[in-house]
């Protein structure tokens, strides 16, 4: 897995009501991982709630990639 290297506590909040943010925050995060070395893919993994294991609830994002996923 390959961190993002953003800072600590940076979050990308997008509004479902506004299509032109979210093709922004897309596009951001294309090239981002593309940066990366992710431009053959990634899985994106989330934990949510108790049994998504949080102790701290906050919507957190996991970026996968660099390798085949099975």
């Amino acid at each position: 897995m390959k961190e993002l290297g953003l800072k600590k506590g940076y979050r990308v909040v997008v509004n479902n009501g506004q299509h032109g943010a979210q093709s922004v925050y897309y596009w951001l995060l294309h090239f981002k991982m593309k940066e990366l070395g992710l431009k053959k893919g990634y899985r994106v993994v989330v934990n949510n709630g108790q049994h998504g294991a949080q102790s701290v609830y906050y919507w957190l994002l996991h970026f996968v990639g660099g390798r085949q996923m099975k």
